[in-house]
Parts: C-alpha cells; structure tokens; sequence
C-alpha cells in the first residue's frame, strides 16, 4: 500500500480504497494515484474514499474525472465535512457514480459498492473508525 504525504491507497481484488490524511490532498499525490491506479481503473468495480475533511480542489476533481472516464466505477465517499460532500457531489455531477456516506458508515458503503464477499471481508477490516 502506498502511503504518501497527504493519501495512503491500495488495490484489492476489483475494489480500490483510499485513505486520505486531514488536510488538503496534495497535487502531486492526486498525481501519483493517478498514475499507479491507471492499469487497474478497468478492473475496478468501486472505489471507498476514506475522506474525513479532506475535499478535492477543482483542478484536483478534473484529474479524478480524466481516470473514471471510460470506466465502470462506484464511488462510496465517507465525508466528514461539508467541503468533502461538494467534491462528491461535483464528480456526481460530472457523470460519475459518487455517493457520500457519513464517517462512520463504512459497512453501508461497502454494501452500496458491492464488493465480492472475500473483498468485503478485507475492507470491513479496516473499519478505522470502530
């Protein structure tokens, strides 16, 4: 898992999560993501965005739409704030398939992403916040 300034992520099986730290994510972090996810965005199913306060700039959203173009993806966002919920709803808006949860409702998001039993079982792991 890389585990940069401002995000940590990871891809298991056809699911890709993302941890992101307090603060505004770095561009060149958003960057990085980008890049290494870029051979698994086909493969992805859904993505669970572990955002807490941590929302997108506008530039920052763009290069997060250019990687879903094209592919099949369901975002679940766990928002922490009103900022995070506007990024969310910005990408929604742009055509993609966001929906934002509360912090604290990772098995609903998991549930709404769909994710095969044995992916499930990873992620609900990582329940950072029980």
């Amino acid at each position: 898992m890389p585990v940069l300034q401002t995000l940590a992520y990871d891809v298991v099986d056809d699911a890709l999560v993302v941890f992101h730290a307090p603060g505004r994510p770095a561009d060149q972090d958003i960057q990085r993501l980008a890049a290494d996810t870029r051979i698994a965005a086909p493969h992805v199913r859904g993505s669970l965005i572990l955002a807490g306060r941590a929302a997108l700039t506008r530039s920052q959203r763009r290069q997060v739409s250019r990687w879903h173009r094209g592919a099949s993806v369901k975002v679940a966002v766990l928002a922490g704030s009103q900022g995070v919920r506007s990024s969310a709803a910005a990408l929604k808006a742009m055509g993609h398939a966001y929906r934002t949860f509360g912090p604290r409702d990772l098995a609903p998001a998991i549930e709404h992403l769909g994710f095969r039993p044995d992916t499930r079982e990873v992620y609900e792991a990582l329940d950072v916040y029980a």
